[in-house]
């Protein structure tokens, strides 16, 4: 095999088996597992803008996320506020073709885990289950 051919080769993205939207992405240590496992991410959804940031230069640098790099949204929101049929832009047409397969989530320990936070008190409101809320919508 030529270098050529194993270019080529890196630079096509597989269709993923399965589709996921991840809350709570944090850094991306539940996408990089996901991703193995063979899950195409449609959006990564993150609260933390240095989390973000490191996201998208992970996405950006390795040839093994080119498949996300044409089809997921890294965002930086409130996972309350997040509506996958409004904030998605790359994989919205791939979302409304089929169902979602896996709605996964971070999700940090009431009520945040930002050292700002640490001493909120837990109330129904941030301890609510927003994933499922997400997943109903």
């Amino acid at each position: 095999m030529t270098h050529t051919k194993e270019t080529e080769h890196a630079n096509r993205a597989p269709e993923p088996e399965f589709t996921s939207i991840e809350i709570c992405a944090g850094a991306g240590g539940q996408a990089v597992g996901l991703h193995q496992a063979g899950f195409g991410h449609l959006a990564l959804v993150e609260i933390d803008r240095h989390a973000v940031e490191t996201l998208e230069l992970n996405i950006n640098d390795h040839e093994v996320w080119t498949w996300e790099r044409a089809h997921c949204d890294v965002l930086l929101a409130d996972v309350k506020d997040f509506n996958p049929h409004k904030d998605l832009t790359k994989g919205a047409d791939l979302l409304k073709g089929r169902d979602l397969d896996l709605l996964a989530g971070g999700v940090p320990c009431p009520p945040s885990r930002t050292r700002e936070s640490s001493s909120a008190r837990m109330t129904s409101e941030t301890s609510s289950p927003a994933c499922l809320i997400s997943s109903r919508q």
